[in-house]
């Protein structure tokens, strides 16, 4: 299991894919910058904080999402396309293939995730700098820069479970574009069915991945607590889903 686990992580950080995901949402936040440097003005926004936080409207907030996919979530859906699922599982079983997906899904889903956003707003810097001409735009906001970072910490995790379920959703319906889409469409349904029955804070998602949003500053216990309920959420969920890929999987593989 271990040596498939290693192979899959090979896989995914070898990947252009992935490289090209971390891009996207990197160039993604500078287009959203110079909009809205073009719009309000230089003097609109005078620290890369402000200009992070205005930037994340909807859609480019979906664009996070479909990113986080694509480079972890949709890897098994491209083997299996490519017919290449049961000659990878002559040198393992199946489980420990489905296994090594999984966490190939999980590391993905985060990664891409959290550089992307953390290194998107680092990247803001040049583009202040350029409007500016000082650097301003980073020495103004480095404690908010800060708890910029920590959020992204919780926020990755969600990255994550969308990624599994993208995993998910492949093995049953093998089809590139339903499988970016399906987890997209499941994540906006549970906030809408949430909102209906207004379930407890600690299932909400809304919530369950943004514990740190608003602070000013935090402390190291502060930190251990939050970070640590929606790492063992999404770990017992990913848990779940993972039994019912791995079954999957097996089925795929036997049946074609």
């Amino acid at each position: 299991m271990r040596a498939m686990i290693k192979v899959e992580m090979e896989k995914l950080f070898c990947s252009k894919r992935f490289y090209l995901c971390i891009l996207g949402l990197i160039v993604g936040m500078q287009l959203n910058a110079l909009e809205l440097l073009n719009y309000y003005g230089i003097y609109g926004y005078t620290n890369i904080h402000e200009v992070y936080l205005r930037g994340h409207t909807e859609g480019f907030c979906l664009l996070g999402f479909i990113l986080c996919v694509a480079g972890g979530g949709i890897s098994f859906c491209i083997e299996q396309k490519g017919q290449c699922v049961r000659y990878i599982t002559l040198r393992g079983n199946a489980e420990s293939y489905g296994i090594g997906k999984i966490v190939s899904a999980f590391v993905g889903g985060y990664l891409i995730t959290f550089l992307g956003f953390a290194l998107g707003e680092l990247s803001l810097a040049v583009t202040l700098y350029v409007k500016l001409g000082s650097w301003i735009g980073i020495t103004s906001c480095i404690p908010e820069l800060g708890m910029d970072m920590v959020e992204l910490l919780t926020v990755s995790f969600r990255g994550s479970l969308l990624s599994v379920i993208a995993l998910l959703v492949s093995v049953f319906i093998p089809d590139l574009f339903i499988t970016m889409t399906s987890p997209i469409v499941i994540y906006y349904a549970w906030l809408v069915i949430s909102g209906w029955i207004n379930i407890p804070e600690f299932l909400d998602i809304t919530v369950l991945y943004t514990p740190f949003y608003g602070w000013d500053s935090i402390s190291w216990s502060q930190f251990g607590a939050g970070i640590s309920y929606p790492f063992l959420f999404t770990l017992c969920v990913v848990c779940g889903l993972g039994c019912m890929i791995v079954r999957g999987m097996k089925w795929r593989i036997e049946h074609g």
